[in-house]
């Protein structure tokens, strides 16, 4: 069974996942997630990165390397 993989693209998106999903704290990485039976089988995911990570370009580095 082949999965598809979808962007998550729009904040209130995030935000209802931050509100509503479930969240796992590593050392590198956190992980929030929600459950959504709508999708059909497909994947949505989508990548953030704070400040704490440094400036624009390397957070936008960092998220291409999480893309790939």
């Amino acid at each position: 069974v082949a999965l598809t993989l979808q962007t998550i693209k729009n904040r209130s998106t995030f935000v209802h996942i931050r509100n509503n999903g479930n969240f796992i704290k590593g050392k590198f990485i956190n992980v929030q997630f929600l459950e959504d039976s709508s999708l059909n089988g497909a994947i949505a995911v989508g990548f953030t990165a704070t400040k704490k990570i440094g400036n624009a370009v390397k957070r936008n580095k960092a998220k291409r390397l999480m893309r790939e």
